[in-house]
C-alpha cells in the first residue's frame, strides 16, 4: 500500500454567510482598554522600569570597585606592584 492512502485529505465545505457577521457583537472599547491595552503598558511599563534598576545597580557596583581600588592606591602610595603583591597575599591567606 502506498502511504497516500493514509495521508489522504478531503476537503470541507464551509458556506460562509452574511448572518454569520450578524450574529457577532460589537467591539466594546472598554473591554478592547482592558484586554489589549492595559496590559501592554503594564508590560512596558515593567521592562522601562526593570532595565533602569538593572542599569543603576551596575552603575553602583561600577563606582564601587573604582572607590575600593583608588582607595587601595592611595594606601599604598600610587604604587601598582604592591596593591597587586598585598591582594595576592591577603588572597593566600583566605
Amino acid at each position: 500500500m502506498l502511504l497516500t492512502h493514509y495521508f489522504s485529505y478531503t476537503e470541507a465545505e464551509v458556506a460562509v454567510s452574511d448572518e454569520s457577521y450578524s450574529n457577532q457583537a460589537p467591539i466594546d472599547p472598554r473591554s478592547m482598554m482592558i484586554n489589549v491595552v492595559a496590559p501592554a503598558v503594564a508590560s512596558a511599563a515593567t521592562l522601562v522600569g526593570g532595565g533602569y534598576v538593572a542599569t543603576r545597580a551596575f552603575q553602583r557596583r561600577q563606582d564601587n570597585l573604582v572607590a575600593q581600588f583608588a582607595s587601595e592606591m592611595v594606601y599604598h602610595s600610587n604604587n601598582l606592584d604592591e596593591v597587586r603583591g598585598a591582594r595576592s597575599e591577603s588572597s593566600e591567606r583566605r
